[in-house]
Order: C-alpha cells, then structure tokens, then sequence
C-alpha cells in the first residue's frame, strides 16, 4: 500500500538526516533522528514479520542507535540496543 511505501521511505529519510547530522558531530540530533528512523521501522516490522526487509531495517536502526549511544559515552543504552539488534539477527 501507499502508507507502507511513504512510511518507509519517511523512515530512510530519518536514518539519512541521523547520519547527516551525525557526520556533522550533532550525536544529540542525530540520535532524535535514528530514534524516529527505530520507530517507524518497528511499526513496519511488527505490522509485516514476514518482510525481510523490514527486520534488517529494524536491526540497522537499532545498530544505529547503539553506535550513537556508544559515542555519547550512554554505554547502557548503546548496550541495550546491541542486544536488540543481535536478537533479530539470530
């Protein structure tokens, strides 16, 4: 449908704005980003397990997110979101 195409596409916009401002060493903006990127692609996923692309969206956004924790010294939540990533990949 429309929605799943535009929601996606908002959602690779999320991630590509998180990694602009990520490259421009605004790790707080681009983390608000990667967190909306998280969001939308956990809705995709839940809404369709079956897509395969939707789950390794998913395990990017949360690899993404835990890079970004990491780098802001938030070693907990870095953690956290490694281990949701390592879940889907398993």
């Amino acid at each position: 449908s429309q929605n799943v195409e535009f929601k996606n596409a908002l959602a690779i916009s999320y991630s590509q704005l998180g990694d602009t401002y990520s490259a421009l060493g605004n790790l707080n903006q681009a983390l608000a980003f990667y967190e909306r990127y998280n969001q939308l692609e956990k809705r995709l996923y839940e809404a369709y397990p079956q897509n395969v692309d939707f789950k390794n969206a998913l395990a990017f956004s949360y690899g993404k997110l835990g890079e970004t924790y990491s780098s802001l010294g938030n070693l907990n939540q870095a953690l956290i979101n490694f281990e949701k990533l390592k879940k889907l990949l398993e």
